[in-house]
């Protein structure tokens, strides 16, 4: 089962992000309370784009595949005022570990991600692919994580945005640990 992305979760993600660069050297700037931190309508395609399908067919049926095309989109799309390549890398992370997989970000994934949104550059869906697939590995405690996960949405019979914060306030440890490795690696 494919858990995906919802709105309500990248805002959160985001929201911890500002939160946790306030005070450090390159912080995330807040449009609040004059615009929003986000585009609604961005962020819209953002979260619909990997599950995009075609005649019937769709267009990203793996998790890496989909993984790819969400970090491309939030990159790329700027759905956010600022922080869109540090938020675009722990989006992808957080999407890989609720879909059983976990990202290994190695030293130099800023410049990698910085590749992305370079225009000169412009990487690809692939070769975002390419890289999950290197500096990804799906051990046994993250698909029980993932098992985890599929068993509180059918135990709770609720919608995915009720799941995301009873998920979370369990497993917070976990989610705080993935924003340390993200300013373990300085990634802007």
């Amino acid at each position: 089962m494919h858990i995906p992305l919802t709105e309500k979760l990248l805002k959160n993600i985001y929201a911890v992000l500002v939160a946790y660069y306030k005070h450090s050297a390159n912080p995330i700037c807040s449009g609040y309370p004059i615009v929003e931190d986000f585009n609604r309508s961005m962020l819209k395609v953002c979260v619909n784009k990997p599950s995009d399908g075609f005649f019937g067919k769709v267009m990203y049926p793996h998790v890496l595949q989909k993984a790819s095309v969400t970090m491309h989109s939030i990159v790329n799309f700027h759905p956010f005022i600022d922080g869109n390549k540090r938020m675009g890398l722990l989006a992808t992370q957080e999407y890989l570990l609720l879909n059983g997989y976990f990202l290994n970000i190695p030293y130099n994934a800023d410049d990698f991600i910085i590749d992305i949104a370079d225009v000169k550059k412009r990487l690809s869906k692939n070769d975002v692919l390419n890289w999950l697939i290197k500096h990804t590995v799906r051990t046994p405690y993250t698909v029980l994580y993932h098992v985890n996960c599929i068993f509180l949405i059918y135990f709770y019979r609720t919608s995915l945005q009720h799941f995301f914060v009873r998920l979370h306030s369990l497993n917070y440890g976990m989610f705080v640990n993935l924003v340390r490795l993200h300013k373990k690696f300085n990634l802007t």
